[in-house]
């Protein structure tokens, strides 16, 4: 027994990624397949996320992969999200926030709309999907992980990008405050 293969490490896992039809979506995606977990793709762009879907699935397995549209500045679409996932596979044991935006623009040309588009996406987005994963991990009693996919912009600041970093800021916070209330039940928060 000692001479075989170690288990992979998310088999039994269960991930739901958002922005799952991007670039770091997908590569986050196939890392977790790999690693032989199931993965909920949540995306708002449909046509993307069937495609990636159907390539996952073809790489890993149907069974493996399922996608669901999903809006991360709304809340009944995040709600929708994390309740399907909770019907095809039992419920999230990972949260991978990656849904976002990047945006640059000097302080005095910054328009309210481009403002509210970051703090709407990468902070109340962030704050809506992370809520989600933690009511479900609380109720499944089993702990759980939350990554927040950030940046070093929300550490430290960049010219002419105020309305980006000031999110990605709050999303560092967010998730400290993830963990420090996740503690005790096992859930951890990651940036």
């Amino acid at each position: 027994l000692q001479r075989m293969p170690k288990p992979k490490p998310m088999v039994g896992k269960v991930a739901l990624v958002t922005g799952g039809a991007g670039g770091i979506g997908q590569a986050i995606a196939r890392r977790v397949l790999a690693e032989g977990g199931c993965v909920v793709l949540a995306d708002i762009d449909a046509y993307a996320l069937a495609s990636v879907e159907a390539d996952l699935a073809k790489s890993y397995g149907k069974d493996y992969v399922r996608g669901v549209v999903c809006d991360v500045t709304n809340e009944g679409s995040v709600i929708a999200a994390f309740n399907r996932a909770a019907i095809e596979f039992g419920g999230v044991d990972v949260l991978v926030s990656n849904a976002g935006i990047a945006s640059a623009s000097p302080i005095e040309d910054t328009s309210l709309a481009l403002w509210n588009k970051n703090q709407s996406i990468l902070a109340t987005g962030y704050f809506l999907v992370g809520r989600e994963a933690f009511r479900q991990m609380k109720a499944q009693g089993t702990g759980g992980s939350m990554v927040m996919i950030a940046s070093k912009n929300g550490m430290i600041v960049s010219n002419q990008a105020s309305a980006y970093c000031t999110a990605r800021a709050a999303e560092i916070q967010l998730s400290r405050s993830f963990a420090l209330e996740g503690a005790a039940l096992g859930i951890r928060s990651n940036v």
